[in-house]
This record gives structure tokens, sequence and C-alpha cells, in this order.
């Protein structure tokens, strides 16, 4: 494969399915009973995977500048139903988000439902937003949006059949690196900062640069055609620009894929086989590159001959390989938080309970905690409660 190449559009297609992760979906429907919290409600039922202890709570998430309320009259909550919309049923990523959505619902009474897309398919999220506004048989929408341009028509139609809506991961809108509601009448929106992805990497190859000059750095991006990655680029760049030891010797997409990791860091290498750093947007296509490095004959850590990793989205499995100092950093993706949190606008919205303004639009970088986004070993050792909230 030649260095920098663009992925073909059946090869798009296929790693979108990946995005963000890759297989995946809601692990059953296995119950048991538990008592609610709240005093005088009766015994109700939680599926079993919300007793996975990898399953964060709300003290783990709820606990920073934008705190939400409780639901003061969870009675309210009987027999309502929350839908997800996730990247899609075969996304691991999604599959992560919606155990937080379903046991933030269970928790407080209510229920909630994975009802697609399948795979990822920007057209069938509309479908199922617009279904939904006529339809009107779930009581609130928490949606991952393929694209946030074009489902923006079908959550207005949704906002007018007065169905609460909170948009996840990124703002529902045109502007993908927008700081506030985009959609007038939109319940909220859980996001990432777009502009903090993009720097964090950026700050992780300028410290892994540091002994180096030149420094040769390999980039694998994630699927820059797509909207929220096509624009992460632009800011990484503008961050490394004033520090001429760093050279972009190779850029390639990997679509969020082990597989594609595996391959497009293999072409890099051969391509520079001195290669010092190697950055990549998510750390599923990074556990794929590893292998790589290690076919190759070089290894990966903090060493002064090894290929330092910079990576980003925190699986379970990259916090670990940065506690272990085989990895520079990864960055902090609060893939449960996100869902919980989402959840909770949506449930306060049909219980009728208001919520100030300013606290319906969640920046997950700086509004669930106090932990840096830039995951390095001294971080790791300062946050020992972070081990990742999702595995791809």
């Amino acid at each position: 494969m030649l260095l920098g190449r663009r992925l073909s559009l059946a090869v798009l297609l296929a790693v979108i399915g990946a995005l963000v992760g890759c297989g995946g979906g809601d692990e059953g429907s296995a119950t048991n009973s538990a008592t609610a919290g709240d005093s005088g409600a009766s015994t109700r039922t939680v599926s079993k995977e919300c007793e996975d202890p990898r399953v964060i709570t709300a003290a783990d998430w709820n606990k920073g500048a934008k705190q939400l309320p409780d639901v003061a009259d969870q009675q309210k909550l009987a027999g309502k139903r929350v839908a997800f919309i996730g990247f899609g049923q075969d996304n691991v990523w999604s599959a992560w988000v919606f155990k937080a959505v379903k046991c933030e619902a269970e928790a407080n009474g209510a229920e909630a439902k994975f009802i697609g897309p399948p795979s990822f398919d920007a057209q069938v999220q509309f479908q199922l937003v617009s279904d939904l506004s006529v339809s009107r048989n779930y009581d609130a929408l928490v949606i991952v949006p393929n694209d946030s341009t074009s489902i923006g028509p079908a959550l207005k139609k949704l906002v007018a059949a007065e169905v609460p809506a909170i948009s996840v991961l990124q703002p529902a809108g045109p502007n993908v690196l927008s700081m506030e509601n985009q959609i007038p009448g939109l319940t909220g929106n859980v996001i990432e900062d777009l502009t903090v992805n993009a720097e964090t990497m950026a700050d992780g190859v300028i410290d892994a640069c540091e002994a180096h000059d030149p420094c040769q750095v390999a980039v694998l991006w994630g699927a820059r055609a797509l909207a929220f990655d096509k624009v992460k680029p632009k800011i990484f760049e503008a961050k490394i620009k004033s520090h001429p030891n760093i050279k972009i010797v190779c850029e390639a997409d990997a679509g969020y894929s082990q597989d594609l990791g595996r391959t497009t860091a293999t072409d890099c290498l051969q391509a520079n086989p001195k290669l010092n750093v190697l950055a990549s947007q998510a750390d599923q296509q990074t556990r794929g590159a590893e292998a790589s490095i290690s076919a190759a004959g070089r290894t990966f850590g903090l060493g002064e001959g090894d290929v330092k990793i910079v990576s980003a989205y925190g699986t379970m499995h990259g916090v670990e390989q940065v506690r272990a100092g085989k990895w520079v950093q990864t960055s902090y993706n609060r893939a449960q938080g996100l869902g919980a949190a989402a959840t909770r606008l949506a449930l306060l919205a049909i219980a009728g309970q208001d919520v100030p303004e300013a606290n319906r639009f969640i920046v997950q970088d700086r509004d669930f905690d106090s932990v840096p986004n830039q995951l390095t070993r001294k971080a790791l050792e300062e946050h020992p409660e972070v081990k990742g909230q999702w595995e791809g």
C-alpha cells in the first residue's frame, strides 16, 4: 500500500462500520430483581449487565462542573422508554455507551432499547428518527449521529413532536466544533471537544519528539471523509508547526480498525524504518499497529530506541499500556459518561424537571471530572481510578 493513500469507497464503507470500535452489541437482557434506591419504590428489574463492575455509576460521571440533579419523582418514569441510536448495533463503542444508557434508565425506573441502525448508516439513522417523531412510541431519544449535519431536519421534527432528544459525542447541527446548541428546542448535547482531541494528540507528539531531531512521525487518522475526523488534521498541524524537528513522514486512514491499523503501520514502517513516533487517532487501530512494530523488529515503549506511541480514545487496553510504560499516552474518552449523562437529561425532561440551560450542553473533556484529557503515565498515577470506560 502507498503512503498517504486514500481509502477506496468500498473499503471506507467497510471500516466505517467499525467506527470507534468493531463488533459488539447489546450483551443480552438477563435480569434479576433489585430494590430501587428511592424510598417507597417497589422492587424493579435490573439487567444482569448493569451488575458488571465495569459499568460506571452516577458517582463516577456526575461530579464535575455541570452536575445534573437526581430525578425527584421517579414514579413519573414508570413505564417510560428511552430509544438509543448509536453508530451501529455492530459497533462496540456504541455498545459500551448503551450499557450506560440502559443502566441509567433502569436505575431510575425507566427502560432503554438500542433501536439501530444495524451498522453505520446515516440514512437509516435519519429514517429511524423521522419514524419516531411520527409514532412517538418512545418517550425520549439518545443519539450518536453518524452525520451531525444531515440528522438535523429529523431532530427538528422530533422537537416539534415534543419528544426529548439528546445528541452524544458530536453536537447535532452543521458545525462539529460548535460549543453551543444548534437546534432550537433540542433537550441537550453531551459531546467531546474535537479541538481538545486533536491538540492532545499534537501535545503527545511534541513530548515524544523532544529527544529527536529530526523526529520522524507517522500519523494514523480514523476516516477523514467523515465530518468529525475531517477537522482534526488542521488543528493538529497548527499545534506542531512551531516545532521544526517534527517531520510527518507518513499519513493514512486506519478506519478505527485493528486490521487496518496493522497494515497501514506496516506500510509506514517499511518506508520509514527509523520511525520515531507513531500517532494514532484510535486505540484499536493502535493495537493493530503494535503487531506491525514488533514484526518490523522494533520495540515500542519509552526508551530512546523505541517507537513511541501516542494514541487516542482511551480503551481499557490503552490505559493499561500507558500505565505499563508501553505507550506515551492515550486520550480520555468517557464513553459511558457520555451515555449516562445524556440519559439523565432525557429522564429529567420526561419527568418535567427543569435543568439550567448551561447544563444542557456538556463537554466530556471538562464537565465530568478533573481528570486531564491527556492520559500520560503521570496523569494515571495521579488518577488511579481511571481504568478506561470501554474496550475495542
